[in-house]
């Protein structure tokens, strides 16, 4: 760590100094205006300042390193036992006040706190919070593990619930800051939510207190409303898919996949959808017969004159049904061989300036890897054919 040490009294520099360097690199200066010169020039990682200086003094220096935008830990040392000054030290966010002389423990104490917050801060900027939060879902940390990060990530961990999920945006132009900033701003006090990128979706942390589990779907919906109205969206739709509540961080990689499958089998006919077991009592051989048929009758209207749209929903419907009862695997299996079948169709009735095309949104439809977006690609696509 680098320590900047201002003082005009040379020997206490110097003894500051030589206990510190032991384990750190140390410059020294005997005013203020020194000081501002040597942390210009240098990654400078906590200062130790006294207070009364010539030239400029230790809290003329806080005032202007602070405006001048450096966030850097500090320590304010001096000989005065005046609140007055350790009032005015605090609005410099220092970490402590020291009066001299000064003693060797309880300095190196003070040092080894201000490591501990760089060490914090630079875990935060370079890594945020989107490796842990992955980690987190992957089922990667004890529930003490993940409170140590928690707290070094600035997330508190003191929630009742927290609540896989994933977003969607319907102008995929926006970025994940600004979704964000709406769904954080748009949050009633109970409800924290943390956007992160989980492959190539928008994934949802949310830790939620001081709400009965009964009113949390209520209140998750008023958030989805009100972000959806904010500026930003431009007046696109905001959808969240959500899981269960969960007790403890253990339960969120469980919570990931009802989330996820959620996310991948939904077409988002309603604005807001959470996972629910109530909806899932159809039983899968009917609706797997279902979709069987509805696929010959696309097909059929494929190279016909009559607008499949209609059909294609329904055929979507049921297959979102059966993929949350089974796995998405079967329809992704049932995509495939619909997308085969139009690709034959297109070799054999459709122009050849128009197969390339086709063939390129056939395969757009192959990774899109959610039946909302495979089911409008398709849509487009079968426009082309007719």
């Amino acid at each position: 760590m680098n320590i900047l040490i201002l003082d005009d009294e040379a020997e206490t520099r110097s003894r500051v100094a030589r206990l510190l360097s032991r384990r750190d690199s140390v410059w020294q200066a005997e005013n203020g205006l020194e000081g501002l010169e040597l942390i210009s020039a240098n990654d400078i990682d906590l200062i130790l300042t006294d207070i009364c200086m010539p030239k400029m003094d230790g809290l003329e220096f806080l005032q202007s390193i602070r405006s001048k935008g450096y966030d850097t830990v500090a320590i304010v040392m001096s000989g005065y036992n005046d609140f007055e000054y350790a009032h005015k030290a605090i609005k410099y966010s220092v970490l402590d006040y020291l009066l001299k002389p000064i003693s060797p423990q309880e300095l190196i104490k003070l040092v080894d706190k201000a490591r501990k917050i760089n060490e914090e801060n630079e875990y935060r900027k370079q890594f945020g919070i989107q490796p842990f939060l992955n980690s987190l879902y992957n089922g990667n940390y004890s529930r003490q593990e993940a409170r140590e990060k928690m707290e070094i990530l600035n997330i508190d961990p003191s929630f009742d619930y927290t609540i896989a999920g994933y977003v969607r945006v319907k102008d995929h132009d926006i970025s994940i800051e600004t979704v964000s900033d709406i769904l954080k701003e748009n949050a009633p006090d109970e409800i924290v939510p943390y956007v992160f990128l989980r492959g190539r979706s928008f994934a949802l942390f949310i830790t939620v207190k001081d709400i009965t589990r009964t009113y949390i779907r209520e209140k998750m919906e008023k958030l989805r409303e009100r972000a959806s109205k904010d500026a930003r969206l431009s007046g696109s739709m905001l959808w969240m898919g959500l899981s269960s509540p969960a007790f403890t961080v253990s339960e969120l990689k469980e919570k990931d996949r009802e989330a996820e499958l959620l996310y991948r089998t939904t077409l988002f006919i309603n604005p807001f959808e959470a996972f629910d077991d109530r909806n899932m009592g159809i039983k899968v051989q009917r609706i797997q017969e279902e979709a069987d048929i509805l696929s010959e009758k696309v097909l059929s209207l494929v190279i016909s004159d009559t607008a499949p749209e209609n059909m294609i929903d329904e055929y979507f419907r049921l297959l979102s049904s059966a993929a949350r009862l089974s796995s998405y695997a079967a329809a992704e299996d049932r995509i495939a061989l619909l997308i085969q079948r139009l690709m034959k169709i297109s070799r054999s009735n459709i122009i050849a300036d128009r197969q390339s095309i086709i063939e390129k949104e056939l395969q757009e439809c192959r990774t899109a890897g959610n039946l909302y977006d495979t089911k409008n690609i398709l849509v487009k696509t079968i426009k082309h054919m007719q």
